[in-house]
């Protein structure tokens, strides 16, 4: 029997740009949450008040905590709670609606934009998982490109860039990171960040790392198809259902999903250190033949795989 997902947000009109105008939005009385949440609470939206409703009944997450703007990135947010041993209830979420101090991969800047899905989960698999420094980056991807191809307009069109973004034709439309806790290769917790635009292109610099950035609205011509709230409910489902095939033991199946989708296999790249220098030394480069079972890069003709660094599309 599923238990439906409590809402809290410290804005309505946030929260029904999420859940949908149907949100039957109450104020929150602190007697109605667990008292194990009032910590959490009282870090993610200090001392505004904040409103409860419920959503996605048919699902397995606890809470969602919508932020309508922040000073501080959720997923540092989260990490830092995590590690403060201030609970943090499994399958819960926290989104936020645009903010500064977003970042992606070794602190890059990335733009908070409102509109766009700035997303942080907090699972605790509190097991033992194969390939567990590449197995939520499998599940973080697979289940973006899967939650896209929902929409009929950008249906297949989404590919994954090796490591952790994902493309339409040649623009990055969203980026994850991953942070897990875990004893060997027992997982207590992990925490996965994902940025994806929906609304809005960040302004950025480009880079021939990341030549182009786009938002899914582009790739539509019905602009009120792809929302917010329908984007999240198709990657919170995929990711459900990936998850648990994760804890089942078949990771293999969502990384035959990440190959076959994967931008950089049969391409001509250049693989840079992935730094915030300005000089980036060149790690390799030739044809992708492969990705390995830990994500690991296979180049033709060369006897060591790469596992670490950024890709260049050479052609």
């Amino acid at each position: 029997m599923f238990v439906p997902m409590i809402v809290l947000t410290d804005n309505l009109q946030y929260g029904k740009d999420i859940v949908g105008i149907k949100g039957n939005f109450k104020p929150s009385v602190s007697a109605e949450l667990d008292p194990k949440l009032h910590p959490l609470v009282k870090e993610i939206f200090g001392l505004k008040p904040v409103s409860r409703t419920s959503w996605m009944n048919e699902s397995r997450w606890t809470y969602a905590f919508l932020v309508k703007r922040a000073l501080i990135s959720n997923y540092d947010l989260f990490i830092h709670l995590l590690r403060k041993k201030i609970y943090l209830p499994d399958r819960s979420l926290c989104l936020i609606g645009s903010g500064e101090g977003f970042h992606g991969q070794k602190g890059r800047p990335w733009e908070a934009l409102a509109g766009n899905l700035h997303l942080v989960i907090h699972l605790t698999p509190h097991q033992d998982l194969e390939h567990l420094g590449a197995c939520f980056s499998v599940l973080n991807a697979v289940s973006i490109v899967q939650a896209l191809d929902e929409f009929t307009e950008i249906e297949r069109q989404a590919s994954i860039k090796w490591v952790n973004d994902v493309y339409i034709n040649d623009a990055k439309v969203a980026g994850f990171l991953v942070h897990t806790s875990s004893i060997d290769e027992f997982v207590t917790a992990a925490i996965l960040g994902i940025g994806l635009n929906v609304e809005k292109a960040p302004h950025f610099i480009n880079t021939p790392a990341v030549p182009r950035m786009a938002a899914l609205s582009s790739f539509a011509q019905d602009k009120k198809i792809i929302s917010q709230g329908r984007v999240l409910k198709k990657l919170l489902s995929k990711i459900e259902k990936n998850y648990a095939l994760l804890l089942s033991g078949h990771y293999t199946q969502l990384l035959e999903f990440y190959r076959k989708r994967s931008m950089v296999i049969g391409r001509n790249v250049k693989i840079i250190q992935d730094s915030l220098e300005e000089e980036h030394r060149t790690i390799s480069e030739g044809i992708v033949q492969d990705i390995g079972d830990d994500l690991e890069l296979y180049i033709k003709g060369k006897k060591k795989a790469v596992s670490q660094g950024r890709i260049i599309m050479e052609g």
